[in-house]
C-alpha cells in the first residue's frame, strides 16, 4: 500500500472507522489494510468498554452492590462479570438458597394457627390454600370454619 494511503488509512482506523470501511472507502482489500495497520503497530482488536472499568466492577461488587445494577451500568453478562472477579481473584458472594417448600409450609401453618387470612399466607410464603390443607390434614390440625356474618 502506497504511504499516502497508508496514512489515510490509520487516520480513519484511528477515528474508529473498521477495517471492512476502510477498505470500501479506499478502495483496498481488507487484508491489505489489516497488514498495513499491524505494520504501523495497531491492534485489530478493540479493547471492550467494560475492560477499562474493570477496577470499578471489582468495587461496586465488593461495596455489595447488587448484580443487576452492575451488569446494566457497565452492559455486562453474568460470564463476563464473573470472569472479571476472577481475574482479580475476588470471591463471590455466598448464594443465599430460598427457603424450602417445607420451610414454607411449616410457616404457613404456624400463620394459619395465628389465625391469618388465607390470601395473606399465600401471599407471605406461596403456599397455596389446598396444599395448606392438606398439610393440616396430614397433621391432625382441625380447619377453621368460615365465619358468615349477617
Amino acid at each position: 500500500m502506497d504511504p499516502a494511503k497508508l496514512t489515510e488509512a490509520l487516520q480513519m482506523f484511528d477515528s474508529g472507522m473498521t477495517v471492512a470501511a476502510i477498505a470500501e472507502e479506499l478502495e483496498i482489500s481488507t487484508q491489505t489494510i489489516r497488514l498495513g495497520l499491524k505494520g504501523s503497530g495497531r491492534s485489530l482488536v478493540k479493547p471492550s468498554a467494560h475492560q477499562a472499568d474493570e477496577e470499578a466492577i471489582v468495587i461496586a461488587y465488593q461495596n455489595d452492590e447488587p448484580i443487576p445494577a452492575i451488569m446494566q451500568q457497565y452492559e455486562l453478562t453474568y460470564t463476563t462479570l464473573y470472569s472479571i472477579l476472577r481475574r482479580h481473584n475476588v470471591p463471590t458472594r455466598k448464594f443465599v438458597a430460598a427457603p424450602s417448600q417445607a420451610d414454607r409450609l411449616k410457616v404457613a401453618v404456624e400463620m394459619y394457627q395465628r389465625n391469618v387470612v388465607l390470601w395473606k399466607i399465600k401471599q407471605e410464603t406461596g403456599i397455596a390454600q389446598p396444599t395448606l390443607h392438606n398439610e393440616l390434614h396430614r397433621l391432625g390440625i382441625p380447619l377453621r370454619r368460615q365465619r358468615m356474618e349477617v
